[in-house]
């Protein structure tokens, strides 16, 4: 299916199922490989947004994945890597602004909006470029939602309820910062987040959903290698950083790279593509990725699924895993307390 019908008959599915949706949201990463060599090594892309500056391979820490070389005081975060843009796509580009009649700057409310774990939205620009905040500040609270909705849609289908517990104001209109970091801030993923953690943004009780202003990458996100149930497991603290870059603004690619934050997909899960993905489609974190390509299954046929996520609920994202399962014995990033729970 070439991705205009693709992303025709996504935007078709969603729509009937009820859920709002913008054109920023189906930029959606790639469901098909296409980022090896016939080798099957990784090789970099910029125009896919497959830019692997600042990563480095640590099978000790994690696993097939890279680890973050250039964090700050000697940190071990984990990544997937780039996720790229999808095919025939640019992250060169900016996605549009959402039109004034779309727009959604109300998250659900929770006690006062900023105690506790929260998920921090940050606008973030490097110093060298011009200030693009006014114009989009509300299209990503809307973004924002769009993820929200994805998470909320996905709990439903498991008989449960979880929202995105962000930062909000006493109208619970959605808090989003300007950060401006250095003109070398966006250049690659570990820049970008040492760079913010200068400026304040690396508490333990936040998660930083970042609407970076560059046309570096599609998105990238840091997870723990960590598939431990219990509460301690290390993705259930902060600071961890998701970014979504120009190209590929919107709901889908945000819900995305959180749920690396959240601790979705472990290596060790049923459906793992052995690069912190999973292999049964349709699904928000689903994909042939590095290192091994694995051949993808279509489980969930609903192609509207893409905008949901864990397909049959077996992987990452369950509120009502069965007694004895794998998400009953390991991480659930539904359980995350960056989550809203009854």
């Amino acid at each position: 299916m070439n991705v205009r019908k693709r992303l025709l008959v996504l935007l078709t599915a969603v729509v009937a199922a009820g859920v709002a949706i913008t054109t920023a949201a189906l930029a959606a990463p790639s469901q098909g490989s296409g980022d090896r060599t016939a080798s099957g090594r990784t090789y970099s892309d910029s125009v896919r947004g497959l830019v692997y500056a600042g990563l480095v391979k640590d099978s000790k820490n994690c696993g097939p994945g890279y680890r973050i070389a250039t964090l700050a005081n000697n940190r071990t975060v984990c990544s997937h890597g780039p996720d790229p843009a999808p095919a025939g796509t640019s992250v060169k580009t900016s996605v549009q602004p959402v039109k004034a009649k779309d727009v959604k700057t109300e998250a659900v409310c929770d006690g006062d909006g900023t105690s506790g774990y929260r998920v921090q939205v940050l606008y973030v620009r490097a110093s060298d470029r011009a200030s693009r905040f006014g114009q989009y500040v509300n299209s990503i609270r809307t973004w924002a939602n769009e993820a929200d909705d994805i998470y909320y849609q996905s709990a439903v289908e498991t008989g449960g309820n979880r929202r995105i517990r962000f930062v909000h104001d006493a109208s619970c209109v959605i808090d989003v910062r300007e950060a401006v970091i250095q003109p070398n801030g966006d250049d690659e993923f570990g820049a970008t987040t040492n760079q913010l953690a200068n400026l304040g943004y690396n508490r333990t009780d936040r998660k930083y959903m970042l609407f970076v202003d560059s046309n570096v990458y599609c998105g990238i996100g840091g997870i723990m290698n960590d598939d431990r149930s219990a509460a301690g497991n290390a993705n259930n603290n902060g600071p961890s950083y998701g970014r979504t870059d120009t190209g590929c603004w919107g709901g889908h690619t945000a819900a995305h790279e959180l749920n690396h934050n959240l601790g979705g997909v472990q290596l060790s899960a049923p459906n793992t593509s052995n690069g912190w993905h999973c292999t049964d489609e349709y699904d928000v974190m689903c994909y042939s990725d590095s290192p091994d390509y694995p051949p993808m299954r279509y489980i969930c046929a609903d192609q509207g699924h893409e905008y949901r996520l864990d397909c049959r609920h077996d992987d990452y994202y369950s509120t009502n895993p069965a007694a004895g399962s794998y998400l009953a014995t390991h991480w659930n990033s539904a359980n995350n307390r960056f989550l809203i729970r009854p």
